[in-house]
């Protein structure tokens, strides 16, 4: 492992729920365009979790490297 890759993988990852079509993050009770508001779900059973509890469909789950400027990964979970 290089140490830049290291290093990313000593920095906390956060999970959020996104809107595939807006583009919003949920908050836990409403929607943010600011990725820093949104709700970070513990794992991937958490968020699909959520998705059922609150009815959420067309969502996607964005992870982020802390400190990054963008989702390092985003694929459909609900």
């Amino acid at each position: 492992m290089t140490n830049q890759a290291h290093a990313i993988a000593q920095r906390p990852i956060r999970r959020m729920l996104r809107r595939r079509n807006s583009g919003e993050y949920f908050t836990g009770n409403g929607w943010t365009n600011n990725p820093d508001e949104a709700k970070v779900f513990a794992d991937s059973v958490e968020a699909a979790q959520a998705c059922a509890d609150h009815r959420l469909v067309d969502m996607d789950i964005a992870l982020r490297v802390a400190g990054a400027k963008s989702e390092l990964f985003s694929a459909a979970l609900c």
